[in-house]
């Protein structure tokens, strides 16, 4: 008896020593990846990294130390875990889930990381301007290829996305069009991040707020797009190219 309680000690003992020696996959690396992964990709996150640095002022070590071990455990819970949360960040970022089951671990950390950043320098860099200035100067802008920041109602009417300075601005286009034009900044919304396409289609297709508009910002680079009307007639216009907002 004495002997059988001896083992059992041990085997406990060994059992706790283990657990403690072999954390969970994605607790650290290699995060489920080949383990030399990480050596490879390690120039690429730093690079990732002055660019988050750039953005949002935060010290590059601490992206290194908290950030970066951050994207490599969602992209690990999301590949092996399928953690519902990990998942849904890494599909806001428009990284479906067949990359997730096709992609390495590292692959996805630092296209996930990488757009954050991208977004971060985004925001960063964009000028704020207001939907009656934008209609004012979009030419210019265009002309410049500068990266807007426009706050104000989004609208969908037809085929055609737009942004009005208000949900009042877009009751008065709609409904009280003998008042006068009201100005709005034409949109494409094709290349912008799953979560915002998602806050856009939810808005216009809610029989209340597709008749008011839904407050939003967007972010995006001045480009030229073409219109064509109901007879056919095509005419060029400064719009937004949007790839970001909230």
């Amino acid at each position: 008896m004495v002997v059988i309680y001896q083992l059992a000690l041990l085997l406990l003992g060994f059992v706790s020593v283990s657990a403690w020696a072999s954390p969970a996959r994605c607790d650290s690396l290699p995060y489920g990846d080949d383990p030399r992964a990480y050596s490879v990709a390690a120039p690429g996150f730093k690079n990732i990294a002055k660019l988050l640095a750039g953005a949002t002022a935060q010290p590059l070590e601490e992206i290194m130390q908290t950030q970066v071990p951050s994207a490599l455990r969602q992209a690990c819970k999301a590949k092996f875990e399928n953690d519902p949360g990990a998942t849904a960040d890494l599909n806001a970022l428009d990284i479906t889930d067949q990359d997730i089951a096709t992609g390495p671990t590292m692959a996805l950390a630092l296209r996930y990381l990488g757009t954050k950043a991208t977004l971060a320098d985004l925001k960063h860099r964009a000028r704020p301007i207001s939907v009656e200035d934008f209609v004012l100067d979009g030419k210019d802008l265009v002309a410049k290829h500068v990266d807007v920041s426009i706050s104000g109602a989004y609208a969908l009417e037809g085929q055609t996305a737009n942004l009005y300075a208000s949900t009042q601005a877009v009751i008065m286009a709609h409904y009280h069009r003998d008042s006068g034009t009201q100005p709005s900044v034409p949109l494409m919304t094709e290349n912008a991040m799953h979560y915002l396409r998602r806050k856009l289609l939810t808005c216009q297709s809610n029989p209340g707020s597709a008749q008011i508009g839904c407050p939003v910002t967007v972010r995006g680079k001045a480009i030229t797009c073409t219109e064509t009307n109901a007879f056919g007639v095509k005419r060029e216009m400064p719009c937004v190219n949007v790839e970001d907002g909230e």
